[in-house]
């Protein structure tokens, strides 16, 4: 064959419509050929001694079989180890071998990535489906051969946490709550939360033990005292967060004892998990609600009774051309059940009320009371009140960007709200039981809340000073009571701080490993919005902690997508004492969420037909998942942050070019 000397640059690989069922062709590439004629001709290359073959599609592949045959032999090829083309995770092209120990490390991070039996490796089914499939040279494992994969890895995986957290320099937060399994057995999960190098939030399940009964204050203490002693991270535990059951206050006392927590320490080390305190408030509320909600759950229950009057309500639907709609009866254990109810049923009111006569003209057996204009307007008010738990609810829950200084704008925001329902002499009853409890919880709002708010350059002690006027009922002694006392805090702190990273402080010291927190604020905002912005300035001998509280606040309306990690990562230098502070105090979960979500995936782990699995192995499966998706989530979140970071830096290395939109004082001219 002769080419032409320009025949090299065509010799071009075909994607062509045309399936090659062959197996042959796995080894070879379909390119065209340009003559010297400049005629083209199709060739088939081979991937082994790049020598051309005829490649059309009516030339057969026998003569393929016995080059390969011929080649594979004369060059020593391991077929099972053949480089072949696969993708990298940005898509690109690789060269890709199969390798039978990566083989069965994929496959032992699927099963516990996808929470699979042990034994679906072994399975005739799933065997025949990757040979068939993928690669005839493929061999399943067995069930024990698996189980000893999962626990080697993670003893390798603890190994390396263990070495990450050695070398950590920062604080840790912890979260802990217990689950009862379907075999009745307790486990209790112990969540570790921390800012990294790169100010990402993080979190990690660091243990998944079986707990004795009873679940007393000393047992739990006594099991998160050795797990925390066997990562070596009992000198850096800032603060443990829990649900507000009796034992768990045992459990606190007995923590701080084993670790030695004493003077401002002691003051923010124990969090109560807020969304729980939520979740008792409005159960208290719920205990004393109008009939109305009874009624209303009569008619979820009545559609939901039979097939027959759910598809009557789909109808209904229909003729109003509403989009069909499960109205699901609420939980009596689940309080926002009730508030997804009321919004349903408010929702689709007319389709309520036509359903409602069609089931007086069909002759059902309508046992069902109708709700009156009064009934409507109760359900409004109340979907409205609850929403704005909800709304709370799941502002507490978030577990990759910052709660802490997000807790006195929502308290306040619901004292607003239970003060406003307070006008309505029909939740009297309701609004009094739920302010009582309030009251109980949040009576005494915990110092560590205060001290992350400061820390939010878009509040400060101002946001701080119109709040606590609200809560406290204009109460100006009580207010300069709680403001002395987180004045001495927040000095204290910052004394201690410096001290102990001294003046030479290396913010990048911490090892490298979020969610953009956009403005959720509702209700206490509106009061920020009106600030006048003022023009501080402090002495150049002053500490940052004062350069920090002397600066402008940042107003709310021009940051709406603001991130407040992203703030402080670039502003870290220029506040190299109190960014420690702000890191530490960020950090603090206000909820157990993220412990509590590790049960649902301990439930799929302890499914009925795998309730026999050990508790070691139970454990494994669900921090190793945990562990690897955290590690997923940091790599694809480093392209966001340094797109943010990027701004911000040139924000301030560019302030004339992009300023500050909010109006500058009146100058004096007096």
């Amino acid at each position: 064959m002769t080419t032409s000397a320009s025949s090299s640059s065509p010799c071009d690989e075909i994607s062509s419509n045309k399936k090659f069922t062959s197996n042959i062709w796995n080894f070879f590439d379909r390119v065209e050929i340009i003559l010297e004629n400049n005629k083209k001709e199709i060739k088939a290359k081979c991937k082994i001694c790049n020598k051309f073959l005829t490649g059309g599609s009516n030339a057969g592949t026998s003569h393929l079989k016995r080059h390969h045959e011929n080649c594979k032999t004369k060059n020593n090829v391991d077929i099972r180890n053949y480089m072949q083309l696969g993708k990298n995770e940005s898509g690109n092209l690789k060269t890709f071998s199969y390798d039978e120990s990566n083989c069965r490390e994929e496959m032992i991070d699927y099963i516990i990535r996808a929470e699979q039996p042990f034994n679906m490796m072994e399975t005739h089914d799933f065997v025949g489906t990757i040979q068939r499939g993928i690669n005839p040279q493929f061999k399943g494992w067995s069930g024990n051969t698996v189980k000893r994969d999962i626990m080697k890895k993670i003893y390798t995986q603890k190994e390396i946490l263990k070495f990450f957290f050695a070398n950590f320099e920062g604080n840790i937060c912890l979260t802990s709550d217990i689950w009862t399994s379907l075999t009745h057995t307790g486990f209790l999960c112990i969540t570790a939360h921390y800012i990294d190098n790169e100010w990402k939030l993080n979190k990690r399940i660091i243990s998944f033990k079986l707990i004795n009964a009873p679940h007393s204050g000393k047992n739990i203490a006594a099991l998160i005292n050795e797990e925390i002693i066997n990562l070596g991270l009992r000198d850096k535990i800032l603060t443990v967060t829990l649900d507000n059951a009796a034992n768990n206050d045992a459990a606190i006392n007995r923590l701080k004892l084993y670790w030695q927590v004493k003077d401002d320490h002691a003051k923010i080390f124990h969090v109560r998990c807020c969304a729980h305190i939520l979740n008792l408030i409005v159960k208290d509320g719920l205990k004393n609600v109008d009939d109305t909600l009874e009624k209303i759950r009569g008619i979820a229950y009545s559609i939901n009774s039979s097939q027959a009057k759910h598809e009557l309500f789909f109808d209904c639907c229909k003729m109003l051309n509403m989009k069909r709609k499960n109205i699901n009866l609420d939980m009596a254990i689940r309080w926002n059940s009730t508030y997804k109810l009321l919004q349903n049923i408010t929702k689709y009111r007319k389709v309520v009320e036509l359903y409602e006569i069609q089931l007086l003209n069909n002759d059902c057996d309508a046992d069902i009371d109708a709700l009156s204009d009064y009934d409507w307007h109760v359900a409004d008010l109340l979907r409205d009140l609850f929403e704005n738990f909800d709304t709370s609810t799941n502002i507490f829950c978030g577990v990759y960007y910052p709660t802490s200084n997000r807790v006195i704008m929502q308290i306040t925001n619901i004292f607003i709200v239970l003060q406003k329902y307070l006008s309505f002499e029909i939740f009297n009853d309701t609004i009094f039981a739920m302010i009582e409890k309030f009251r109980k919880y949040w009576g005494e709002i915990p110092l560590i809340f205060y001290i992350a708010l400061i820390v939010d350059p878009r509040l400060k002690f101002e946001a701080l000073d119109e709040w606590l006027t609200i809560i406290y009922f204009n109460d100006q002694i009580k207010i300069e009571e709680i403001k002395n006392e987180i004045n001495s805090l927040l000095y204290n702190l910052y004394n201690y701080y410096k001290e102990k990273y001294g003046n030479d402080i290396n913010t990048n010291k911490l090892p490298p490993t979020s969610t953009n927190s956009s403005s959720f604020y509702k209700g206490a905002l509106e009061m920020l919005k009106s600030r006048k912005k003022t023009t501080n300035s402090s002495p150049n001998n002053t500490s940052d902690l004062d350069k920090y509280l002397n600066t402008d606040i940042i107003p709310f309306e021009d940051q709406e997508d603001f991130d407040i990690l992203i703030w402080w990562k670039s502003h870290q230098h220029k506040y190299p004492v109190l960014s420690i502070i702000a890191r530490d105090v960020l950090t603090v979960p206000v909820s157990t969420v993220a412990s509590e979500a590790a049960f649902s995936a301990g439930g799929r782990v302890i499914s009925k037909k795998r309730c026999n699995l050990a508790p070691d192995v139970i454990e494994a499966g669900i921090c190793v998942k945990d562990w690897e998706i955290a590690e997923k989530r940091m790599y694809d979140s480093i392209r966001e942050t340094e797109m943010l970071v990027d701004m911000e830096s040139l924000k301030l290395s560019r302030s004339s070019w992009m300023h500050d939109s909010s109006p500058s004082p009146p100058e004096n001219n007096d």
